[in-house]
């Protein structure tokens, strides 16, 4: 089966590509965690940067799932940030574009939908994955060891195996980040069930 590969969190670019295939989303109801480590200069003295990245499929719609990510600090710690992406069932096109704010400044807190424009080079699309996936490895990683096809897209090395549910990636390395997989688990939900009109905003009652 063909999987699909994405870019991961704070990516360069966001690579988008005309789908030819269906894919293998995973279960709605599972999670999975990544482990995204940002390397820091060797020149300085900080610390690399490390946050834990969440993916579920949260909802659906007749046509379309509700891709969601989640970030945080420690892997089960209340979320920095909540994007949802709707992507439709048969072409896994972007279609709408979520994103959770809290109150600040007097505003209350609340979800607003912006144009697909404004999603940022921390979001990410689906691409399908071609044959040129084929140098076979093997890798330990926090979530166990996984027998893993390799390549090189956009600058990015991807580890894939198709039990990994929603995304199919066990590892991901760039020049200034590497992302590993480190877990996954079944208590996934919709974090954003107040879903606003098209180019509006629904305030979030407490």
């Amino acid at each position: 089966m063909q999987r699909r590969i994405v870019p991961i969190y704070f990516c360069i670019l966001i690579l988008i590509s005309s789908v030819t295939t269906s894919y293998a989303l995973g279960e709605t109801q599972q999670a999975v965690t990544y482990l995204v480590t940002h390397k820091t200069a060797q020149t300085t003295h900080v610390a690399n940067l490390t946050v834990y990245v969440t993916y579920t499929i949260a909802a659906r719609t007749e046509s379309a799932y509700w891709l969601q990510r989640t970030t945080s600090i420690k892997a089960d710690a209340r979320p920095l940030s909540i994007t949802q992406i709707l992507l439709d069932d048969r072409t896994h096109q972007a279609l709408r574009y979520i994103m959770y704010r809290p109150a600040n400044m007097g505003c209350p807190e609340n979800v607003i939908d912006l144009p697909l424009s404004k999603m940022g080079t921390d979001e990410i699309l689906p691409i399908p994955v071609t044959k040129a996936f084929s140098e076979e490895t093997h890798l330990d990683v926090a979530a166990g060891t996984y027998t893993a096809y390799k390549d090189e897209k956009e600058c990015v090395m991807l580890w894939l195996n198709d039990d990994v549910p929603i995304l199919g990636v066990v590892k991901a390395e760039a020049e200034d980040w590497t992302m590993e997989l480190f877990r996954i688990t079944d208590n996934s939900g919709d974090l954003l069930p107040q879903k606003p009109p098209k180019g509006g905003i629904v305030y979030l009652k407490k």
